[in-house]
């Protein structure tokens, strides 16, 4: 009955990392998307002036 506990814990633990990395990449895309969009503001205002 202990061991089957600690399977299933075992398999929730993975599933939740595999979600975290998920939402790691994700966050992370999200970032370098917003950082693109900033330096490409920064660039069209050195355009500018």
């Amino acid at each position: 009955m202990q061991q089957g506990n600690v399977i299933i814990n075992v398999r929730f633990c993975l599933l939740l990392f595999n979600h975290l990395q998920t939402y790691i990449k994700l966050l992370y895309l999200a970032l370098a998307e917003s950082r693109k969009k900033i330096s490409l503001k920064e660039m069209g205002w050195a355009g500018c002036s």
